[in-house]
């Protein structure tokens, strides 16, 4: 799941949890704060494994280059990059952490749809 994906599933879990506020479903309340802060805590570990892939990928190129020749200079200059997260790198975050993250994603989008048809319908 890319990070827009992610930011925008924070989002819609804030938006459902503000709308269930105060309408009378607590329980559904309650189920969305707790979902969202699992949500939250599993795109931490989503972005863990990317940085570390990336970070791995990075010190490869690193240890490739410097038997090539290349200046020290440039192997500073390439060090001061920052590390970029590429299509690549999510193949190293597990299988199951994808599947919780998009099964959440869409259980927020079903909360804040439901929290929209009860703001209504109030």
């Amino acid at each position: 799941m890319s990070g827009w994906l992610r930011r925008i599933g924070i989002i819609v879990y804030t938006l459902a949890t503000i709308v269930l506020y105060g309408i009378g479903h607590q329980d559904l309340f309650w189920l969305c704060l707790a979902l969202g802060l699992f949500y939250l805590i599993l795109c931490g570990h989503v972005q863990k494994h990317l940085l570390l892939a990336a970070k791995a990928r990075h010190e490869q190129i690193r240890d490739h280059a410097a038997p090539l020749g290349i200046s020290q200079h440039d192997l500073d200059n390439f060090n001061q990059l920052p590390l970029r997260v590429t299509k690549q790198d999510y193949k190293a975050v597990p299988a199951i952490l994808a599947y919780l993250t998009h099964t959440l994603f869409i259980a927020g989008l079903l909360l804040l749809i439901t929290a929209i048809l009860f703001r209504l319908s109030f």
